[in-house]
């Protein structure tokens, strides 16, 4: 379950990430407070690491 819940929640952290390239705004918007657009897709970058890193750690914990 926790797997699954990692690898979603990478996948929509990417898609933010090349949506945020896409459209190319000025300001990004956190908590509805604007904010660098860089500080948003450093966020995003952050989170999908993360959530990766978990879901590949969790994946090899499973098969010991």
């Amino acid at each position: 379950m926790t797997r699954t819940i990692n690898l979603i929640l990478g996948i929509l952290a990417v898609a933010c990430l090349i949506y945020s390239f896409i459209t190319n705004p000025e300001t990004g918007s956190f908590l509805g407070i604007e904010i660098n657009i860089w500080l948003e897709r450093a966020f995003w970058l952050f989170v999908a690491c993360g959530s990766f890193y978990q879901f590949f750690r969790n994946k090899e914990n499973a098969k010991k």
